[in-house]
């Protein structure tokens, strides 16, 4: 069995750890993206801000929230 974990701390998902093709959360769209560590970053999409706008949990499977983007993810 593949090991998981929550990105948004509400539990809400179990992302994949590792698995490019993860479809928990916001990942089913445009994550997972590749992390400079090596890992994947990994999202789930956030609650309601005071002006109508959303925001995204991102958390790297490898670093967690201390994750960078690869420039391989725009060429």
């Amino acid at each position: 069995m593949a090991k998981t974990f929550d990105v948004s701390g509400e539990g809400l998902y179990q992302h994949e750890i590792g698995n490019l093709n993860c479809q928990e959360g916001w990942c089913a769209d445009e994550f997972p993206l590749l992390c400079k560590c090596g890992g994947l970053i990994h999202a789930d999409f956030g609650d309601e801000d005071s002006s109508g706008d959303y925001w995204i949990y991102k958390k790297c499977d490898l670093c967690g929230e201390n994750y960078e983007f690869a420039k391989d993810n725009w060429g």
